[in-house]
């Protein structure tokens, strides 16, 4: 069976690790691309049997690459869909006039429904690729001899899910909370976590006010507080390191092992290191 290939054409480098690893394992070959001139590029010098595009993107962003897409004869019907955050009520439209085979708001994002609508497009990806991916994937594992506990707080649950299972098969033990207020219940029985990943923006108590509760509790001098953001102002980084925080990095500019690297950084930082 010939692999099916996706383009994945995004920005944010925490999110084209998700969807790669999404779509690897679900037995497809995945490229990527940072930029829309990256994109059309990839796509004029391979074959490539759909392409992924979000719409905000620096260079030439996703609506650029669509018209681009539309103008050139040999790319014209190469089908695509549409990832976008934007929140503009004429998306829905502009994807149909657009001729996209799906239009997507990631803060929405289910991977199981993007991945059953590829399949209904181009078929079925590749189980032996998928098979095979998950070997490598336990190969190249690095687990720590001992487990070590990590609370995440983050009100999106695909993230969610895609921070515990990452740090899971690192050999880390998670829970995983969808809310400020459930995470300060958790910690005021249970204060035996080694890290905390905090995003800011939750609903009902965000991230600054759940720092200023822990540093009441005492708990951000005993357990290092991680936020994960896409705050990305001075302002609000300068104030969460005041309240408490160990580091502040933007969720958009790393990947999941950039990430787990300053899980291991503020482990051996941690006074029961």
């Amino acid at each position: 069976m010939t692999v099916k290939r996706i383009l994945i054409a995004e920005d944010d480098l925490f999110l084209q690790q998700i969807y790669q690893r999404s779509l690897t394992e679900a037995g497809y070959e995945v490229d990527l691309a940072s930029d829309g001139k990256q994109a059309l590029e990839k796509l004029k010098a391979d074959h490539i049997d759909l392409v992924l595009i979000d719409l905000k993107m620096p260079v030439m962003s996703g609506e650029e690459l669509v018209l681009s897409l539309k103008k050139d004869p040999s790319l014209s019907s190469l089908p695509f869909m549409v990832l976008t955050n934007t929140g503009e009520d004429d998306i829905t439209e502009k994807c149909k006039e657009w001729g996209a085979k799906g239009c997507f708001t990631k803060s929405n994002l289910s991977f199981e429904e993007i991945i059953e609508r590829i399949r209904s497009i181009i078929g079925k990806g590749n189980v032996v690729v998928k098979e095979s991916k998950k070997q490598l994937n336990t190969t190249q594992e690095k687990k720590p001899s001992s487990t070590r506990r990590v609370l995440v707080v983050e009100d999106d649950p695909f993230l969610l899910q895609i921070y515990r299972q990452n740090l899971e098969e690192r050999g880390f033990s998670v829970m995983p909370v969808e809310s400020g207020a459930q995470a300060l219940d958790i910690l005021e029985r249970d204060q035996h976590y080694e890290v905390i990943i905090l995003d800011l923006l939750m609903p009902e108590m965000d991230g600054f006010t759940v720092l200023e509760k822990l540093s009441g509790l005492g708990v951000s001098k005993k357990i290092p507080v991680i936020v994960l953001t896409n705050l990305s102002q001075e302002s609000d980084h300068k104030k969460a390191l005041e309240l408490g925080a160990k580091d502040f990095a933007i969720k958009s500019e790393l990947s999941f092992d950039e990430i787990v690297a300053k899980v291991e950084a503020a482990l051996r930082s941690s006074p029961s290191a």
